[in-house]
């Protein structure tokens, strides 16, 4: 899933833009991994997906 984090702006003063990986296995809370661009997270989350 994508979020952006209005309370992690970049230097533009834009929302950056976070990936929440699936929980993990054991119930731990899943992280969050930030990406400089939609674009980035966009193709991190489809290679996470083909993997899967």
């Amino acid at each position: 899933r994508l979020i952006l984090l209005a309370d992690a702006v970049d230097e533009q003063g834009l929302p950056r833009v976070a990936l929440a990986l699936p929980q993990q296995p054991n119930g731990h809370k899943p992280p969050l991994v930030l990406f400089p661009s939609i674009t980035a997270a966009l193709q991190a989350k489809r290679q996470i997906e083909a993997q899967a």
